[in-house]
């Protein structure tokens, strides 16, 4: 591939993952917001998180 694809591909690519990462963490914001806490569903996570390690 020649030097100047490269950075042309590169120049494409670069701004549009940029842009839709952002997109994906706005809208994983916006889900976190959406979700209702219950204190039994928030202690199964930590148990889960623990069993994991």
């Amino acid at each position: 591939m020649l030097d100047t694809t490269r950075v042309n591909i590169g120049m494409f690519w670069d701004p549009l993952d940029e842009t839709l990462n952002a997109v994906l963490f706005a809208l994983i914001g916006l889900e976190v917001i959406v979700i209702s806490f219950f204190a039994s569903l928030m202690s199964a996570g930590l148990i889960v998180i623990a069993a994991g390690r």
